[in-house]
């Protein structure tokens, strides 16, 4: 079966929100859980992985991020340092109203999510 461009799009919105929802996670942590924050980890390509970070950082919802083009013309990124902030904050939380009201992502997943985007917004 062949995925449609709606698909698509879905797919990396499901990503790049359990990427957000992974940096919240480790707010408390010393490091990254990169056992988690990693493409094969997530599902998706490593093309894919690479451009939502790189999207992600661009957009200021994570910061710290080391976007570096290699001598042999590939993109180097290094996100040992990276962080969530406060506008990735706020979109996660938005995005997790939307995914919820979609019926894409189930309410036991964004549980005070509510709460959060009431103080953060």
């Amino acid at each position: 079966m062949k995925e449609n461009a709606d698909d698509k799009n879905m797919k990396t919105l499901k990503a790049i929100h359990a990427v957000l929802k992974i940096y919240d996670d480790c707010m408390d942590n010393e490091k990254l859980d990169f056992s988690r924050l990693n493409a094969k980890a997530l599902r998706i390509s490593e093309n894919r992985f690479a451009r939502i970070m790189i999207m992600l950082s661009e957009s200021d919802y994570i910061g710290g991020v080391d976007v570096r083009l290699t001598n042999d013309g590939k993109t180097s990124i290094g996100f040992e340092d990276s962080y969530i902030t406060l506008s990735g904050l706020k979109y996660y939380a938005e995005n997790s109203l939307f995914l919820r009201a979609a019926g894409i992502l189930p309410d036991v997943v964004t549980a005070g999510i509510s709460t959060v985007a009431g103080a953060v917004l």
